[in-house]
């Protein structure tokens, strides 16, 4: 009498086994490198929206400069009024205030506070008047 052969090992089915694996480590890559992509685009957008709202505030600051030289009248105030409203192109936005700090002739010292976006940009503006004899916009002395 022979003794039974030995078991034979059926190794159909081992090639999907390995398959799984890697797509599964394949999937479990990418899902990591695009929700790091995802975190980046999000830093983008609110760093540009920040961008955009401390221009729009240092342009409202410019235009509050403009306005004080154009009209000698405006912000006499020692608290904070508004100035003539400005709608940026970026921001929805600007409101200029401003408010006398010292001085009721030349020179006189404004402060301006411009927000936009919820970013807000100050300035101390000292205000001169212009030589005798000539009429133009008052001279501007700026620090930020």
């Amino acid at each position: 009498m022979t003794p039974p052969p030995p078991e034979v090992r059926d190794e159909r089915g081992s090639t999907l086994i390995m398959a799984l694996g890697a797509v599964t480590f394949i999937a479990i890559t990418f899902s990591a490198i695009l929700g790091y992509q995802t975190t980046g685009l999000k830093a983008q957008t609110v760093l540009a929206e920040k961008r955009d709202a401390e221009a729009a505030a240092d342009a409202g600051l410019d235009f509050g400069i403009a306005q004080l030289q154009a009209n000698r009248t405006l912000c006499t105030n020692p608290s904070f009024a508004a100035l003539p409203s400005w709608d940026d192109p970026v921001a929805e936005e600007v409101v200029v205030q401003c408010r006398l700090e010292s001085g009721s002739s030349s020179p006189r010292v404004v402060v301006l506070k411009a927000t936009a976006g919820g970013f807000t940009a100050t300035a101390d503006v000292t205000l001169y008047d212009p030589p005798d004899g000539l009429a133009g916009p008052s001279v501007v002395s700026i620090s930020k």
